[in-house]
């Protein structure tokens, strides 16, 4: 009878398989962590095998109009907003060694055990892994971790019910401007932003940053037309690339 009620009532189904995958996220972290590392272009990369947009991630063709434009040279600054499992960190790191820099953002704690594998695993010592958000103040905000990592945000959206969110927690926030001046840098090279909905918080963070900056290209994906409007307010064109994929540069 509990197996035909779980058939034949969609929601109740879902709940169920809810539970149980919280479940394991919590009594069996280490099974869900296991990892397998490939080969990718020239670096290697770990990711979860349980997670499906973990074997996007590595797939060739894995958002490849955006690579092509994101092209870092040696000796730049690159930094990550939304690193997930460190796919674009990795790319940054090896093409601006050997002087160059990257720092990695990533909030969702499941993604930063693969994001620092990655990194170790690589070897590369020229990156900065943060485990913080960007967003418009420095504070204390509400994170609703996914079941699916790369859904966890601070904005769930109607898509996102309950039973897909692993957990609840509050994180530090700081903005862009702030983490510039504590690191000591003036001016950036080259900024990712993958923020699920958080794209303009972040922005907001950064007005010093988009005012004085003379050279940063920015590849986001864009939550709304206003993202857009506020990066064209400080002299930035925009180009699409794809879906709510966009590049931004003051060029």
């Amino acid at each position: 009878m509990f197996l035909n009620l779980l058939v034949n009532n969609t929601s109740t189904l879902k709940v169920f398989f809810s539970i149980f995958y919280k479940l394991l996220w919590r009594l069996v972290p280490s099974i869900l962590q296991f990892t397998y590392t490939v080969s990718t272009d020239k670096f290697l990369i770990a990711f979860r095998p349980f997670i499906l947009s973990d074997w996007h991630i590595i797939a060739p063709n894995f958002e490849e109009d955006v690579r092509t434009l994101f092209q870092p040279k040696p000796n730049q600054i690159v930094i990550d907003v939304g690193a997930h499992i460190g796919f674009y960190t990795l790319i940054a790191c090896r093409l601006i060694e050997p002087n160059g820099r990257v720092i990695s953002i990533e909030p969702d704690e499941s993604n930063l055990i693969v994001l620092k594998k990655n990194v170790a695993v690589n070897k590369f010592k020229n990156v900065v892994v943060l485990p913080v958000a960007l967003g418009c103040t420095t504070n204390r905000k509400k994170f609703y971790a996914g079941v699916m990592p790369t859904g966890s945000s601070f904005y769930p959206t109607n898509a996102r019910a309950l039973y897909k969110v692993r957990a609840v927690k509050e994180i530090k926030t700081v903005t862009l401007d702030s983490l510039l001046e504590e690191v000591q840098i003036r001016d950036v090279d080259w900024i990712k932003i993958d923020v699920e909905n958080m794209d303009l918080d972040v922005l907001r963070g950064g007005k010093f940053f988009l005012k004085n900056s003379k050279k940063a290209k920015i590849i986001l994906e864009a939550s709304s037309y206003k993202t857009l409007e506020y990066l064209k307010s400080f002299g930035f064109k925009i180009r699409h690339i794809n879906s709510s994929y966009y590049f931004a540069s003051k060029n």
